[in-house]
């Protein structure tokens, strides 16, 4: 062999030597998280030095961050409330280069929003909810579900301008309360939620006893200790959220402890637009609350005076019939951090057929 091509050949069996090397090293100092994907639009695998989102997720998104101490007054929410989630386009961990240390909480790092799941979800499963319900024949259950609801439940629940009834209401509300479990980097642990029953085992006892009249079934609710309905307790709520249906009309009562003040988020003032009858029904717990409170060893005052509201730039629906959905999205952007007043009809819309997809799926995961 030529001494050239002698040299050329050693040169090149170097070369290969050194890169074999330099990949053995790259292999071992790389680490990977396998773990569950736990993120709906994130790719299952993700290199601790670089999280790659797949294709869907959008740059620039913003996740809310839940305020673990004192309450949050209605309508104070500041742009400091929110921080960013990292750009899509190559969002860097902060770690050295090489670095196999794992991330603290890198679910809350690729947490995507409630609204991004939430279109996810309807993408993937609306239309073929929609043609499933149709096969449903008038009177017909769909079996396996938390109760065995006919075909009329999930219709009204999916027909916009269609009344929803107490049972979407609390069903909803249960699915809440699931993802509160479910998913604590994006939903707010400091929100206390109440079913369609707790205001009138309120109004019973105050028309029993007044306001002094405290019983076991009401602060069972309060402590959170009812099996099927997990909710925060109340001396641990930045928010309490109580839905109240008069005349067939929902509203929200957003109980804010900290400022005592009972706000009343109603999407259609006309049904009653002096609020005599709103006062009449949520005055009891107005009256109530300082009592509870006290019951419960948060406070040892009951002399303290609870303030009712009903702001007027509180969205107002287009369509009759959408007043439960509305009451159910508010208390979905309470839950999420987001800012209650900006809810529109098109948001609206989306939440009917996100949670009609969630009730017939029997599934709150947003995965």
């Amino acid at each position: 062999m030529e001494p050239a091509a002698r040299d050329f050949c050693e040169k090149l069996a170097r070369g290969l030597l050194i890169a074999n090397s330099a990949v053995g090293e790259t292999a071992e100092r790389a680490e990977t998280w396998t773990g569950s994907p736990e993120v709906a639009g994130w790719t299952k695998e993700a290199r601790m030095s670089q999280l790659t989102p797949v294709q869907e997720e959008e740059s620039g998104s913003r996740e809310s961050t839940p305020k673990a101490v004192g309450a949050q007054v209605e309508g104070n929410q500041t742009e400091g409330s929110t921080k960013s989630i990292p750009e899509t386009e190559g969002a860097q961990v902060n770690q050295t280069e090489g670095s196999t240390k794992s991330i603290p909480d890198l679910h809350a790092f690729v947490a995507l929003p409630l609204e991004r799941r939430m279109e996810i979800i309807i993408k993937r499963s609306w239309a073929r909810t929609e043609r499933e319900i149709e096969h449903l024949s008038d009177g017909e259950k769909k079996r396996c579900f938390i109760a065995d609801y006919q075909k009329r439940f999930f219709v009204e629940m999916a027909t916009p301008g269609t009344w929803v009834f107490t049972e979407h209401v609390d069903e909803c509300f249960r699915g809440l309360l699931e993802l509160k479990k479910a998913y604590p980097y994006i939903v707010r642990g400091d929100v206390a939620m109440m079913d369609s029953v707790f205001p009138m085992i309120v109004m019973g006892a105050f028309i029993e006893g007044g306001p002094t009249n405290v019983p076991e079934t009401i602060l069972v609710y309060t402590r959170g200790e009812i099996d099927d309905w997990p909710s925060t307790p109340w001396d641990k709520a930045a928010f309490i959220l109580v839905p109240y249906c008069f005349n067939g009309h929902w509203v929200l009562a957003r109980i804010v402890p900290e400022a005592k003040k009972l706000v009343i988020l109603d999407s259609d003032h006309s049904v009653d637009s002096n609020c005599k009858i709103i006062l009449q029904e949520v005055t009891p717990l107005a009256r109530m609350m300082p009592h509870i409170l006290v019951a419960m060893g948060v406070q040892t005052d009951t002399n303290t005076q609870w303030t009712i509201s009903r702001p007027k730039n509180f969205p107002k629906q287009s369509l009759s019939g959408e007043c439960g959905v509305y009451a159910i999205a508010a208390a979905t952007f309470t839950l999420a951090d987001r800012d209650v007043y900006t809810l529109n009809d098109a948001i609206v819309a989306d939440f009917r057929k996100f949670f009609t997809c969630c009730l017939w799926d029997q599934s709150w995961l947003l995965d």
